[in-house]
């Protein structure tokens, strides 16, 4: 039996799989570099919490696409300057007064969501449908800080 048909089968399916591997752990890569760049610091909060890259990077896809779900409205210019106005109020109170800034911040948080569309319930639901914000957005306001 001639042993080069058999030769070049085997390096071609070597050449398939290796190419198959290579362009699994590429997509991977590029994956993880999105979601790191649309989570932001969140994104490493979330690694470190679930304690592996695989896992945090499936929560994070979750709540982004339940985020797609959403249908969000901007806030008019009238809104904007209220709740603009509204959170001025609550950081000046927090001096004198934390508990009730606190308080009135979750309040006023609350507001906003309902106003935009969010679903609002516990905390921690409210925390990570917000860290999925846009990622333009995300940058234009870390930027800010």
């Amino acid at each position: 039996m001639d042993q080069h048909p058999i030769t070049m089968l085997v390096v071609a399916i070597g050449a398939i799989v290796f190419a198959a591997a290579f362009g699994f752990f590429v997509a991977r890569k590029r994956r993880s570099q999105q979601l790191r760049e649309r989570f932001g610091p969140e994104y490493d909060r979330v690694v470190s919490k679930e304690g592996e890259v695989s896992r945090a990077e499936g929560v994070l896809a979750m709540r982004a696409k339940r985020r797609e779900k959403f249908e969000l409205r901007p806030l008019t210019a009238h809104l904007q300057s209220d709740f603009s106005d509204r959170w001025s109020t609550v950081q000046a109170q927090f001096v004198d007064d934390p508990k009730d800034a606190v308080s009135g911040a979750d309040q006023l948080v609350n507001a906003l969501m309902k106003v935009r569309g969010y679903p609002v319930v516990d905390f921690d639901q409210r925390a990570a449908d917000i860290s999925v914000g846009p990622p333009g957005r995300r940058r234009e306001l870390s930027r800010r800080a």
